[in-house]
């Protein structure tokens, strides 16, 4: 039997057109043969997303290339590459370089690339959440070879990409926040009455890349719970520490032990 997946493209001011992302052929004799197989499913994902990427740029570029002013098109200087990762796949396009029209207003530049508008970032926010949810449960390259079983991401992410897409995502958010204030002052008095008190102190060395966590009952030890993250030390190279499960009763306890007999390290990466 054959199956060919097919996606119709329609347009305003074009005819519909039909283009052929998938065909499978084969028998039913097994149950492994019932239903797509894993490696099928991404490959009608990338393909279905490159045609969906392709045409909606490719729209996007005939509506803006004639000068709002003279209604001209603006000429083309040249084309450069671009490589879009999502978290369907990676797509190369073709970034044109338009030369700016005489009656628009005179800029520092005289040509600019049309896509640097609407792709003011080579990765789809989509894939760096999917990044940034999973990293804080699992390592960078546990990561990586997860999203490279389910999904047809780019053949080039790996863990250090994913790490310095973490770390600029956070620090993104970082900047989102604006400066630290001091306290909050809102609502009235009863509103700040009623509202809960703040939890255990938390207690953060980042010398060992490690927490306390003060339990409040004196019948229950303190925990000294892991961390991934990033430790900063002045004039000296910054070192991470990869995630570990599980904890330590005893806060006095050798981190570095317990890190080899958990299966962790310290180190640069």
């Amino acid at each position: 039997m054959k199956f060919t997946i097919q996606v119709l493209i329609e347009s305003p001011d074009a005819l519909p057109l039909s283009v052929a992302i998938q065909t499978i052929e084969r028998s039913c004799e097994r149950v492994e043969d019932v239903g797509l197989r894993l490696d099928e499913a991404k490959a009608i994902l990338q393909g279905l997303q490159e045609q969906l990427v392709r045409q909606q740029l490719a729209g996007y570029l005939d509506a803006h290339r004639p000068c709002p002013c003279c209604h001209r098109l603006r000429a083309i200087k040249g084309n450069h590459r671009l490589r879009f990762r999502s978290a369907f796949g990676g797509i190369e396009l073709r970034s044109p370089r338009w030369c700016r029209c005489a009656c628009e207003e005179r800029s520092t530049q005289a040509t600019y690339s049309a896509l640097n508008a609407i792709l003011t970032m080579h990765t789809a926010p989509e894939l760096e959440f999917l990044q940034a949810k999973w990293a804080a449960h699992l390592s960078f390259t546990a990561v990586a070879e997860l999203l490279h079983d389910v999904l047809p991401v780019d053949t080039c992410l790996n863990g250090e990409t994913i790490r310095m897409h973490v770390f600029a995502t956070a620090e993104r958010l970082e900047a989102e926040l604006g400066p630290e204030q001091f306290a909050f002052d809102a609502g009235c008095q009863l509103e700040i009455e009623a509202s809960p008190g703040p939890g255990p102190p938390v207690t953060v060395d980042w010398m060992a890349a490690t927490s306390v966590v003060e339990s409040g009952n004196p019948a229950e030890p303190d925990v000294l719970r892991s961390l991934p993250g990033r430790v900063f030390l002045k004039k000296v190279r910054p070192r991470y520490l990869r995630a570990c499960g599980g904890s330590i009763r005893n806060p006095s306890v050798d981190y570095t032990r317990y890190c080899n007999r958990r299966g962790c390290f310290r180190g640069n990466r």
